[in-house]
C-alpha cells in the first residue's frame, strides 16, 4: 500500500478582514479552480498583493461569495485545492516523493484552522471531490505500476486506503448519488480502457468498450459521457455501465467550433458545453434527450470550467478586462439562457478586443489592446507556439504594458491552435516559414497604415515558454547584471526574444528566481512569474520604473 505517515496538527491562521461579497478578482490572478461534488461550492488558488498564493473558498447558496483561507506557509502552483460540501477545503501539497494532505476549516471572519492529515511518499498523488457528506475528498496515489484509492473521512479527518488497482487511473466521475461507484480511465501496460470501481464492495469491472475515454458522469442517471476516436475524428457519446454500447451524440458534430463538455445538470438531462472558436469561447447547453443544442449569450471572453448544482450553473470566466472569477448562468422563466458576468470592483483596466488583419494566406486574428494606429509605440506580441494561441482572457502582463500607453497586437499566425487543422498544421516541417511570413506581412501592414518613423515605433517580441530557437544557445546566467538578447540570430528584423512568462518554471539570468524576460527599446523588463509587477533594467544593469 502507499507509504505515508499520519500527522495530527492544528493551527489557526488569520488574514486582514475582507468583504466576503466583494470579489477578489481585482486583487489577484486565480487558477486551479475545482467544484465540490454537489457543485454548490468551489475552491481555487489566488495570488495576493504580495505575490503569494493563498486558498480561496466559494459558496453559491444564494449570491456567490468568496473568502480567503490563509495557510501557514503559503501555497505553490503545485497545490491542489479540493472543496468539500461542508465548507472545508482539502489541500494536496505536491513535492517529489512528499505529498502532504491537509484540511482547512474556516474560522471566524478571516481565519482558518489547518490540520495535517497525512504525507505520502509515492510517485504521485491527486485528489478529487466526494459526493457523500461523510467524505471530504478522495485521493489517488500512484507508485510504479499500481494505484491506490484513499478516502479522507469527514469525521476526525484521516486517510484510509480503500482499494488497490493495477496500473494508473486518470480522470473519474461518480455514477451514483451516494458516491460509491466511480468511473475512471485505467492505463495498464500502455493499454487504456474504461473501468468502473465499486468502492463499497471493492470490486473493479471493465465495460466491453475499447477506444473510448470517460470525460463526465451523471450520478442521477448512472451514465458516462465518453469520447470515442475513429481515425482522427473524436466524437462524444453516452455509455451505460450495464452495456448497450456507446450512443453517439451526432447533433454535436454539427456545432461550429471545438466542443468540450463541462458539466451535467443534477438531473442528467442537460449538458453544459464549452465551444471554442479562434481566440474566444462561448457556452452552449445540450439536451441529451431531445438532441437540441442552444447557444447561451454572454460577454466575450474565455470559459475554463463549470459546476452545475441545485443552486444553478456556474462557470469560471475571464476576459481581457476581467480577471478570472465565477459567473452565473441564468434562465429566467420564459426567457433563454444567458451568462451574467461576475461583479468586479477593479478599475482602470485596459479592455482588449479581437481584430482581423490581412495576411499572406488569409485573415490573421489578433487580440488587440489600445489604438495601434495612433499610439506612439506598438508591441507585436508573439505567443510561444507551436500548439499555442492567444486567447481573449485576462493577461496581467498585457495589462501592465497597455497601461503604460503601448498598444498591443497579439496575432494567432499560422501554426496557432483554435482555427482548424489546416491552420495549425501549416508549419509542420516548416517552422519559421508560413508563421514567419504571416508576422512579416502583419508588421508591414501595420507599418504602412501607421507611417512608422523615428518617433513612431513598432516592436516585435516573443512571449513564450520555449524561445530557444531564437537564440544561438540558451542564455548564460549572469551575476548581478542584466541580460541582453543576441539580435543576430533572429530571422525577423527588429525581433527580440521574450523568454518564459506566466506560471511556468523558467530560466532567469537576473536573480536565479523563476522569472521572465522581455525587452523594449534600450531596456529589459523582468516580469514576475504570474505577471503582477514589472521592473525595467537597462543594458548597464541600472533599474528604472
Amino acid at each position: 500500500m502507499a507509504r505515508g505517515t499520519g500527522v495530527s496538527d492544528q493551527k489557526a491562521s488569520s488574514a486582514p478582514p475582507r468583504d466576503r461579497d466583494a470579489p477578489a478578482a481585482a486583487a489577484g490572478t486565480r487558477f486551479s479552480f475545482r467544484f465540490a461534488g454537489d457543485a454548490n461550492r468551489a475552491a481555487c488558488l489566488v495570488e495576493d498583493d504580495g505575490d503569494r498564493l493563498t486558498v480561496e473558498a466559494w459558496t453559491f447558496h444564494g449570491r456567490a461569495s468568496s473568502r480567503r483561507l490563509p495557510t501557514r506557509g503559503g501555497e505553490s502552483i503545485d497545490t491542489q485545492p479540493v472543496p468539500a460540501g461542508d465548507g472545508r477545503v482539502v489541500l494536496v501539497r505536491n513535492a517529489p516523493r512528499a505529498h502532504e494532505v491537509v484540511v482547512l476549516t474556516p474560522h471566524g471572519d478571516c481565519g482558518a484552522v489547518e490540520r495535517a492529515v497525512r504525507t505520502f511518499g509515492t510517485q504521485g498523488l491527486r485528489a478529487f471531490p466526494a459526493a457523500d457528506p461523510g467524505t471530504l475528498a478522495w485521493l489517488v496515489s500512484f507508485d510504479e505500476d499500481r494505484s491506490v484509492i484513499h478516502r479522507v473521512s469527514a469525521r476526525e479527518p484521516h486517510c484510509e486506503s480503500v482499494i488497490e488497482i493495477p496500473g494508473m487511473i486518470l480522470g473519474g466521475g461518480w455514477l451514483t448519488e451516494a458516491g460509491d461507484r466511480l468511473a475512471v480511465n485505467q492505463v495498464v501496460d500502455g493499454e487504456r480502457r474504461i473501468a468502473v470501481i465499486d468502492l463499497r464492495r471493492r470490486v473493479l469491472t471493465s465495460p466491453a468498450v475499447r477506444g473510448a475515454d470517460v470525460l463526465l458522469t451523471s450520478p442521477r442517471r448512472g451514465e458516462m459521457l465518453v469520447v470515442t476516436r475513429q481515425g482522427e475524428q473524436a466524437r462524444l457519446g453516452l455509455l451505460s455501465p450495464s452495456g448497450g454500447g456507446v450512443r453517439i451524440c451526432g447533433e454535436l458534430d454539427e456545432v461550429t467550433g471545438a466542443v468540450s463538455p463541462l458539466a451535467f445538470d443534477p438531473a442528467g438531462r442537460l449538458l453544459a458545453l464549452r465551444v471554442a472558436e479562434g481566440a474566444r469561447t462561448r457556452l452552449a447547453v445540450h439536451d441529451v434527450d431531445s438532441g437540441t443544442v442552444a447557444d447561451v449569450p454572454g460577454p466575450e471572453g474565455m470559459i475554463r470550467a463549470a459546476g452545475w448544482g441545485q443552486a444553478g450553473l456556474r462557470v469560471v470566466f475571464s476576459s481581457p478586462g476581467h480577471p478570472t472569477a465565477v459567473a452565473t448562468v441564468t434562465r429566467p422563466p420564459g426567457s433563454a439562457w444567458r451568462v451574467d458576468a461576475p461583479a468586479d470592483t477593479g478599475t482602470g483596466r485596459c479592455q482588449g478586443r479581437l481584430e482581423r488583419f490581412e495576411g499572406p494566406a488569409g485573415p490573421i486574428e489578433a487580440v488587440v489592446y489600445g489604438d495601434w494606429l495612433r499610439s506612439p509605440r506598438v508591441l507585436v506580441a508573439l505567443h510561444g507556439g507551436p500548439q499555442a494561441a492567444w486567447t481573449l482572457d485576462f493577461d496581467p502582463v498585457f495589462q501592465h504594458v497597455a497601461g503604460t500607453g503601448i498598444a498591443i497586437i497579439a496575432p494567432n499566425q499560422r501554426g496557432s491552435t483554435g482555427y482548424g487543422a489546416d491552420h495549425r498544421d501549416a508549419i509542420n516541417g516548416r517552422w519559421g516559414g508560413p508563421d514567419l511570413c504571416d508576422i512579416r506581412g502583419l508588421r508591414a501592414t501595420v507599418a504602412a497604415q501607421r507611417g512608422v518613423g523615428a518617433g513612431n515605433r513598432c516592436c516585435t517580441a516573443r512571449v513564450t515558454a520555449l524561445s530557444w530557437p531564437c537564440w544561438p544557445r540558451p542564455p548564460t546566467p549572469l551575476a548581478g547584471r542584466a541580460a541582453w538578447p543576441c539580435r543576430r540570430s533572429c530571422p525577423v528584423r527588429g525581433f527580440t526574444p521574450m523568454v518564459p512568462r506566466r506560471s511556468v518554471p523558467c530560466w532567469s539570468g537576473w536573480t536565479g528566481a523563476r522569472r521572465s524576460w522581455t525587452s523594449w527599446g534600450r531596456g529589459i523588463c523582468s516580469f514576475s512569474r504570474r505577471g503582477s509587477g514589472c521592473r525595467c533594467y537597462s543594458p548597464t544593469g541600472h533599474a528604472t520604473r
